[in-house]
């Protein structure tokens, strides 16, 4: 039976992360925090750029985290790792809705003249202004108010897309069916 272009490349990446030897569990926060950041800015890119939120884009991040945990979980016995990755998307989750709710309640300085700078200067031009301790103040206090349903539907879609020990190999079911396809044809074809 052939192997899978997907299923070799998950090879190659566990033989790489099982050389790390002590180094494993600090590689594997490093890229989950990573992945936390630039999912993050992916959704806050997103809404800065449509202004619209869209929340499918918080997704990206426990995709990625899953297949982190995937890579580093070989024997899928590895709750601990499963909690990081809850824990670095709600980190993800966090910045990113920070991000949003920052770009709608900040406005640039007059002095800017943002219509004569290039978009990438004007984003650049936001961060000042984004980051700065009456926005941290402002989202804090305004913290249950800036969350509804919708957001709690995605922070656990978020949790099971992590939890999901299958989602990148499907080998266990494939053999399953096969097995029965194969008694099926010896008791019908003998």
């Amino acid at each position: 039976m052939m192997e899978t272009i997907p299923a070799k490349i998950d090879k190659i990446f566990i033989s790489q992360v099982a050389k790390l030897g002590n180094f494993r569990l600090p590689v594997f926060i490093l890229l989950l925090l990573l992945i936390a950041v630039l999912g993050a800015l992916l959704w806050g890119a997103a809404a800065i750029g449509s202004s619209r939120q869209f929340r499918l884009l918080s997704i990206v991040a426990p995709v990625l985290i899953r297949y982190v945990v995937h890579i580093y979980a070989v024997d899928k016995k590895k709750p601990l790792l499963v909690l990081y990755g809850w824990l670095f998307f709600l980190i993800s989750f966090f910045i990113g809705k920070y991000l949003v709710f920052s770009h709608f309640y900040s406005f640039l300085q007059g002095w800017i003249k943002a219509q004569e700078l290039n978009d990438f200067s004007v984003a650049v031009s936001y961060l000042p202004y984004i980051f700065n301790k009456i926005h941290f103040g402002l989202f804090t206090e305004n913290f249950s108010k800036l969350f509804d349903y919708a957001d709690f539907i995605w922070v656990l879609a978020g949790f099971y897309i992590i939890w999901r020990h299958t989602i990148f190999s499907g080998k266990k079911a494939n053999q399953k069916t096969g097995n029965k396809r194969k008694y099926f044809n010896r008791r019908f074809h003998s």
